[in-house]
């Protein structure tokens, strides 16, 4: 199988990462190799700023990089909201589509819309996803509508890939991404997406992709940048962690913190790297980690270490 990217987008806080991570732990599942990338957005709160994209790419040879953002299907969380006009997560992205490739999108409020121009074909999925909800649950949070609401669209992706409704709610549960208070609506709302997308206009499968599903698959873990940084300084004889949580280095004090007593957290950036500076310079095996900005704020101590001559692991 040639290898295909999955992009997934949507404000931040409307669950984009747990159902990402559900997205890649789906096609781990099935045998295949994965490699999930992030883009960040500069602001704390996503809001109406803008939109998060997760990149997944996925194959069944090795996968040695996230890919060239050009897209085999996206996957956009993002809701409309207004009649013909796609959200941000879908029109920011169209052009990262491959000629042929699918776009998945709620139609509740933005009804059918064809994304092809005349040099390139995109088959387009519209979904009722918000409706769906609203339909089973009679939901008025609106952040819990679209994080149920991902679940009708990533149902509606799986049976693109040809999976039928049981195979589909085995995956979507066994990463244990969802919490156990939500799982049985999640999983209600990706079955109503199996039974409706027979009767979908613009219905076609993902040409291309031969998935064949096995409760059999060896286990294989699905883990981020941070985690596999921790895992190997835990295995170098790491003694000592200080961080500032600050994207994208976050994930290594949390993982820290889990499993290393002496994980700290800093006031700072320049805190951290100077706790680390006193930690190496009394025989421990300290790091830390920071962002690009951070770094920066870190360059006097840097100076300072390479004045005592003292190594550091940054």
């Amino acid at each position: 199988m040639d290898d295909k990217v999955i992009v997934s987008g949507i404000q931040l806080r409307n669950g984009v990462e747990t159902t990402s991570k559900i997205i890649a732990q789906i096609f781990l599942k099935l045998g295949l190799n994965v490699m999930v990338s992030k883009d960040y957005l500069s602001t704390i709160d996503g809001g109406n700023a803008g939109t998060t994209y997760y990149q997944i790419r996925v194959g069944d040879g090795e996968i040695k990089c996230a890919g060239d953002e050009i897209a085999s299907v996206l996957v956009c969380l993002q809701p409309g909201k207004k009649e013909g006009e796609l959200p941000l997560a879908a029109t920011n992205y169209l052009e990262k589509i491959r000629d042929c490739g699918f776009l998945i999108y709620d139609s509740s409020k933005v009804g059918l819309i064809d994304p092809s121009t005349p040099a390139k074909k995109i088959f387009s999925v519209p979904v009722p996803a918000y409706d769906i909800v609203k339909k089973l649950f009679q939901e008025e949070d609106q952040i819990k509508v679209n994080r149920i609401r991902n679940s009708v669209l990533v149902g509606a992706m799986l049976f693109l890939l040809g999976l039928d409704s049981k195979e589909a709610e085995y995956l979507a549960a066994y990463g244990k991404f969802l919490k156990k208070s939500v799982l049985e609506q999640n999983l209600a709302a990706l079955r109503e997406a199996f039974r409706i997308m027979p009767g979908l206009q613009n219905f076609r499968y993902w040409d291309g992709v031969s998935l064949r599903f096995s409760k059999a698959t060896a286990d294989r873990m699905l883990i981020d940048g941070n985690n596999a940084m921790a895992i190997s300084a835990l295995g170098s004889g790491v003694k000592a962690y200080v961080g500032y949580p600050i994207t994208p280095a976050s994930g290594l004090l949390e993982a820290f913190t889990k499993v290393l007593p002496a994980t700290i957290q800093a006031e700072d950036e320049i805190a951290a790297a100077e706790m680390v500076m006193g930690l190496s310079y009394g025989g421990a095996r300290a790091l830390t980690a920071t962002s690009g900005p951070g770094f920066c704020l870190m360059a006097e101590t840097i100076s300072h270490m390479g004045m005592l001559e003292i190594g550091c692991v940054i």
